[in-house]
């Protein structure tokens, strides 16, 4: 069975500091294996053998026990199992052992988000900011991306400023902040950017799908579609790709080019299909053609608000209950 979990952390950057690193300081006189033993147990990890690297490491453990490089390399390991519970053990005791150490506390943040949610993992994230080294920007990086995880947008938009203030060129943070812009309904402060990064990565789907999005609510139509061609080019068109250009044909008043594509979209992903069936009625009725009743599709959409706004659009509001 594949194990997914969700990272707050570039996962090659988190383990650079135990793969590339010596050992981590300890807050009392500790045994240490030597160089070459220890080096042997982190080439499982760095082979992706989880399973040999925690039995590597448990095994250096029985000789020098609470050796805090140990017990951070066997929670990696153990993390990336799913042992979530045995790694938050393991960095228990990684604390004690040497307190201000960053790098401990954004592990076990991990683990435990992976475990109780995001909410737990929040006091070890912010631990791990206020001790993260100068020029340090991955505990500010991770807390942003848990802010945004728990829809707290401007508290998230703010981490990643103060990223850029330390690092203005962080990619991560740039396109983090324009994605949060974007949300906060800002697409004139998100558009400069995302342009600049479509430039720099022109392979990324992810930037070239939230151009769309920002040149689409500035009603930048032919920018927007110039993207959304170029996008398609990249890999097939994803639901959402579909969606946007149909969006964009339609606002453009091409109704049979936005109909195939809402097609598309709603192949692609026939779950969410009120919001695509919705346009290609309009899409219909705009272009003369015969458009079934979208009644029941509207009616078993989940949230009232999106309701609302079909029956408005279809100009039948009167038949929904506020």
């Amino acid at each position: 069975m594949r194990l997914h979990l969700r990272f707050l952390f570039r996962s090659a950057l988190l383990a650079g500091c135990f793969l590339a690193a010596g050992f981590i300081p300890a807050a009392r006189a500790l045994t240490n294996p030597t160089e070459g033993e220890f080096a042997a147990a982190k080439k499982f990890i760095e082979d992706g053998d989880m399973k040999g690297g925690e039995a590597a490491f448990s095994k250096l453990l029985e000789q020098h026990p609470d050796n805090p490089s140990l017990l951070y390399g066997r929670a990696w390991a153990r993390i990336h199992q799913g042992k979530l519970q045995e790694a938050i053990d393991d960095l228990d005791i990684a604390v004690t052992q040497n307190p201000k150490y960053s790098d401990n506390y954004m592990l076990r943040a991990e683990a435990r988000m992976n475990l109780s949610g995001a909410a737990a993992a929040a006091a070890d994230v912010n631990m791990a900011v206020r001790l993260a080294e100068p020029g340090n920007v991955e505990p500010l990086m991770a807390r942003a991306r848990l802010h945004r995880y728990l829809g707290k947008l401007p508290e998230a938009l703010a981490d990643y400023m103060s990223v850029l203030v330390i690092s203005p060129n962080e990619v991560d943070a740039r396109f983090g902040r324009a994605d949060l812009q974007l949300l906060l309904n800002e697409p004139e402060k998100a558009q400069p950017t995302l342009a600049i990064l479509a430039e720099e990565f022109p392979q990324s789907v992810a930037v070239g799908q939230r151009l769309i999005d920002a040149e689409f609510a500035l009603q930048h139509w032919d920018a927007a579609l110039k993207e959304v061609e170029h996008t398609a080019a990249l890999q097939p068109p994803s639901a959402e790709l579909c969606r946007s250009w149909g969006m964009l044909l339609f606002a453009k008043g091409d109704f049979d080019g936005a109909i195939r594509r809402l097609r598309e979209a709603l192949a692609a992903e026939p779950a969410r299909n009120a919001y695509p069936q919705l346009m290609i009625h309009l899409a219909q009725r705009r272009s003369g053609k015969p458009a079934p009743d979208l009644k029941p599709a509207i009616d078993g959409m989940e949230d009232k608000w999106p309701r609302l706004i079909a029956y408005f659009l279809l100009g039948k509001l009167k038949d929904t209950e506020l």
